[in-house]
């Protein structure tokens, strides 16, 4: 008994700190260099900075981030371009920062990985994300996949711009993806088809000498659309989302609409994004998120970005391993949408409940109190 009173203790401290983030609210320790930890209090009045060290000693008061010193901010400001536009290695980078006398935020020479570090840190643009890292108890820290990480974008003061902050990651992966032509990319795809006789999230991925999947999906706008340009039909299977799934988001719409109009409210359903406008300012996209099977991971439900994405919430409604029936409805914030997809697992049973409603009615009444 002690055992599972600790275990969903756990899953409700686990949703409690994601609905923070998702607040704009810091969960976690030092933010990095050029940053600094603001103490707030129930009302929103700063109460001052937090040190090193130091932590908030009242459950009512909050922690956000602001810019650090001017000359801080300016030199993170600095190692950016020096990546991005005047192509330095992170070593040089680091090298040229210990040459000069200066210490990270942790008082102690740069490193190539500390300057790593501090290039895909997005709280520089002023995201707040959580639950990059799993710790169990007794057991090794281990790393998240980016599609589990809650994110809250936009919620800080940013000192990076995006735009700049976003080469920086195409660099950091690969140099020569950023400025590779749209022939070029379709060229290395077709290549890897000849060579393995189909294509895959993973195949791509994997290969050296291409970009990602996701850069093919943010260039042609899905995976799809650059597999017809060079002229692949993969099984019907891989895309059943949107082949399937049609009629299932319009049978949810109509549910939704009747209950809205019910409660005295108006929507609308847009058949071309599936998307629904309640009462003239609040839209929401419709998804269906089916289930496979990893066999490292167990079942997933993934949630693909469309490339004519819009609206501030999600439902993403879960479907069971035959296809055919409805688990439950996920509400997701859209600025948890960043990537090209999101997946839930049976095995992060607190993300799941932070945004799971087992009925319509249940749903409805979440949306309305937006």
């Amino acid at each position: 008994m002690a055992g599972e009173y600790s275990r969903e203790l756990g899953i409700k401290v686990f949703a409690a700190h994601c609905r923070q983030v998702n607040l704009g609210f810091r969960q976690g320790g030092s933010p990095g260099f050029g940053l600094r930890r603001q103490l707030i209090d129930e009302n929103g009045n700063a109460k001052g900075l937090l040190k090193r060290g130091e932590r908030k000693y009242l459950q009512t008061d909050r922690v956000i981030l602001l810019p650090g010193p001017s000359q801080e901010v300016e030199l993170v400001r600095n190692i950016f371009r020096q990546f991005v536009v005047e192509h330095k290695s992170r070593a040089e980078i680091a090298r040229e920062l210990n040459e000069k006398g200066l210490v990270n935020h942790c008082g102690r020479p740069w490193t190539s990985s500390t300057i790593r570090g501090l290039l895909k840190n997005e709280n520089y643009v002023g995201n707040n994300v959580y639950n990059r890292k799993t710790s169990w108890l007794r057991q090794k820290q281990t790393d998240n996949p980016s599609n589990l990480w809650i994110r809250a974008a936009g919620v800080f003061e940013g000192i990076i711009e995006p735009s700049l902050f976003a080469r920086a990651q195409g660099t950091r992966w690969n140099r020569r993806h950023l400025f590779v032509s749209d022939r070029e990319m379709l060229a290395g795809l077709n290549s890897l088809l000849q060579e393995k006789g189909r294509l895959s999230c993973k195949l791509i991925d994997e290969a050296n000498d291409i970009p990602n999947h996701s850069t093919y999906f943010e260039r042609f706008g899905s995976l799809r659309n650059a597999y017809e340009l060079i002229d692949y039909r993969p099984p019907e299977a891989i895309f059943n989302d949107t082949d399937g799934g049609t009629t299932t988001t319009s049978k949810m719409a109509v549910e939704i609409i009747a209950k809205l109009e019910g409660a005295g409210g108006s929507a609308v359903f847009d058949e071309a994004t599936d998307t629904v406008t309640i009462n003239s300012n609040l839209t929401i996209s419709i998804y269906v998120a089916r289930c496979r099977c990893d066999a490292g991971r167990g079942l997933l439900w993934s949630v693909r970005r469309r490339a004519n994405f819009r609206g501030g919430w999600i439902i993403a409604l879960r479907i069971d391993q035959t296809g055919r029936n409805v688990i439950d409805y996920l509400l997701i914030p859209a600025t948890n949408f960043s990537k090209s997809r999101m997946e839930f697992s049976e095995r992060n049973q607190a993300r799941l409940n932070a945004c799971r409603f087992e009925n319509v009615d249940a749903l409805v009444n979440s949306i309305w109190s937006q």
